[in-house]
């Protein structure tokens, strides 16, 4: 079953920016960004889309070269499978609308993105669901695979999430606590998605199949219990 961690694939940066001569480990300096510009990213204007994803031609732990792209210009962000440990350097793009940095060295994460609709933190150090007060326009949270625990009320300041993705994490909690919590998902009244296997919780809490279905009326696709919309009204399990 997926963890909901299928996310649109990376945006094309074909127009902003080359592939670099050779591999940039470390910072992102001013000048590497200079060299593999494609157009001139400090008078570029909206839509920019750029991709930094790791592995072949980056190995990042910082940004700083990121200062030079107009800010109000950024629409897409892929910086997965680096070695990032902040996202301060990117905090300046108030127009952002799709940020994936999952694959890094992640332990917090401030997000001031009031435009932000798609963020994949996956596969980072991540302890709890960040503040996202300043993303009221979420609708797609990917943070599987990190090592949250706590409880789920963040999500209540992001009300348009439609797809949601917490699986591999640190959740542990009784049964009858779980039940408070399942209501912070009925409030979310878009819910489309959700992941939550692979949590410590689900091995004593028997009943959250029923109890998530009958509590998030648009609730199609539950990772947690592979259900489908033939399967909503099936009986609990004897």
């Amino acid at each position: 079953m997926s963890s909901l961690k299928d996310t649109p694939t990376a945006p094309s940066s074909k127009k902003f920016i080359k592939k670099p001569a050779r591999k940039i480990v470390g910072d992102l300096t001013i000048e590497h960004l200079k060299a593999i510009q494609v157009k001139d990213l400090a008078k570029a204007k909206y839509p920019i889309e750029l991709d930094l994803s790791g592995e072949e031609f980056f190995e990042l732990s910082g940004l700083s070269g990121l200062k030079i792209v107009n800010p109000s210009a950024l629409k897409e962000l892929e910086l997965s499978h680096n070695q990032l440990d902040v996202l301060d350097d990117i905090a300046q793009f108030n127009v952002l609308k799709r940020l994936r940095a999952a694959s890094n060295l992640l332990d917090i994460a401030i997000l001031h993105f009031p435009k932000l609709v798609d963020l994949d933190l996956s596969d980072n150090q991540l302890t709890s669901i960040p503040d996202l007060s300043s993303c009221p326009n979420l609708q797609s949270l990917f943070l599987n695979s990190n090592l949250i625990s706590g409880d789920f009320n963040e999500l209540l300041k992001a009300p348009k999430l439609v797809h949601i993705g917490l699986a591999y994490n640190d959740f542990n909690f009784s049964e009858t606590v779980f039940l408070d919590y399942v209501q912070v998902f009925k409030e979310l009244k878009k819910l489309y998605a959700l992941a939550l296997e692979g949590n410590p919780f689900i091995a004593h809490c028997t009943g959250y199949r029923i109890t998530v279905l009958q509590n998030c009326p648009k609730l199609q696709v539950c990772a947690i219990c592979g259900v489908n919309p033939g399967t909503r009204s099936s009986p609990p399990p004897s």
